[in-house]
């Protein structure tokens, strides 16, 4: 009775080691992965199997009505919501409680700041020095990942109260080194300052350019002065951000399309800085500046992309020219890269031959592309979230004289 007692310890002690073992080696493979993987791989594996499964429970989810949307119709709006895209080929209306749900879900952890814990999650396996050994973090160091977090997650004034209460030393060094916290939203003071100086600005020369062309417009008509030049600067600063809009884009005048379309295309933080650049050169791997001076730039891959929805659009844009222009292509590809959701939309009032069967639903320009244009437009709305990737070498290869 006894030997089997001790068999039976030393059963439960082989098993409680075999568990620690494969943890930990579980734990070193993951690690290991993390550390060899690359990021954008890592990125856009995150964003497809996202959408993938928004797709799936949207899919199995019934909708508020009977009308039953398409397959690629439902994979558009959850790639739209992991993106934060805000574009629609389908009416909201249509979907259930259960599936708004969903997709506000998706939007939230598709967001910056999920993301931005994804990018940190990884940087806190590549704490590297230059000779490529492993840096030792002390002891009075081994919360600053988590300051950086702290401050990244757009609340850098948390870091300068923590530093008053608790972490000075940690606080001001974050404070005044921003640039090697990794993080694209924790910006140093004098890049705020300009960043804030360059929104408003082109706030500023887009209220002006909508002031002077639209004020006595159809979409403005029936408001008073106080409320369009309250809705106008909303307008505006929504073409640089979220993509609401009051009025329909379709009636505005071309020149104001066209200054949001730069506006869509602009980074978010985009500012002028009249500073020389040369303390900020990075070293570059020998081994990827080939590779990477292959790689066009962002304004080339949007024609293309334009290009690409012409031909599929073709025929529309023969047979309906009024609602299918270039230039309401133009909107909506923009918009879907820069993740904003403004669109031109489309009337049935607008076409030239007129069709009894056509109705006028709330959805954005892309719900009456093809299939193979709402194809091309998912590509648009991941290549935009994914842009920070491209954004530093991308058309190095191109010498204009």
């Amino acid at each position: 009775m006894n030997n089997l007692a001790c068999y039976g310890k030393k059963l439960q002690h082989l098993c409680t080691n075999t568990w620690r073992v494969t943890k930990l080696f579980i734990s070193c493979c993951y690690r290991d992965i993390l550390f060899r993987a690359n990021p954008f791989l890592i990125y856009i594996s995150y964003f497809l199997s996202l959408s993938f499964l928004g797709f799936g429970i949207l899919k199995s989810l019934k909708p508020r009505s009977s009308f039953t949307p398409r397959n690629i119709d439902l994979f558009f709006t959850s790639v739209s919501a992991a993106t934060v895209s805000s574009m629609s080929t389908v009416e909201m209306e249509v979907f259930s409680n259960s599936q708004l749900i969903v997709l506000t879900v998706l939007m939230l952890i598709g967001g910056e700041i999920f993301t931005s814990m994804v990018g940190f999650h990884l940087k806190s396996f590549k704490i590297v020095k230059s000779e490529g050994k492993v840096e030792s973090i002390e002891s009075n160091h081994s919360s600053s990942l988590d300051q950086i977090e702290l401050g990244g997650v757009k609340v850098p004034e948390s870091v300068w109260v923590l530093g008053k209460k608790i972490k000075k030393s940690e606080a001001e060094y974050l404070l005044k080194n921003a640039r090697e916290a990794g993080y694209v939203h924790f910006l140093p003071r004098l890049h705020c300052v300009l960043l804030v100086a360059t929104v408003m600005g082109f706030v500023l020369i887009g209220c002006v350019l909508f002031w002077s062309m639209e004020w006595d417009s159809v979409g403005l008509s029936g408001l008073n002065s106080y409320q369009k030049v309250v809705g106008v600067i909303f307008e505006c600063v929504n073409a640089r951000h979220a993509g609401e809009t009051i009025l329909d884009l379709s009636t505005v005048a071309p020149p104001i399309l066209v200054f949001f379309v730069l506006m869509m295309y602009l980074p978010p933080y985009t500012s002028f800085l009249p500073i020389s650049k040369s303390d900020e050169k990075t070293p570059r791997n020998k081994k990827n500046t080939a590779a990477q001076n292959l790689i066009l730039s962002q304004l080339s891959y949007l024609v293309i992309f334009i290009i690409l929805i012409c031909i599929t659009e073709r025929k529309s844009l023969k047979e309906d020219p009024l609602n299918f222009s270039v230039l309401d292509i133009t909107v909506e590809v923009i918009s879907a890269y820069g993740n904003v959701g403004f669109t031109t939309g489309y009337s049935c009032d607008r076409r030239i031959r007129p069709d009894p069967s056509c109705v006028n639903k709330w959805f954005g320009f892309a719900g009456k592309w093809s299939d193979e244009g709402k194809v091309i437009l998912i590509i648009v709305m991941f290549f935009g979230r994914l842009k920070k990737f491209n954004m530093n070498f991308g058309g190095r290869a191109w010498k204009l004289l």
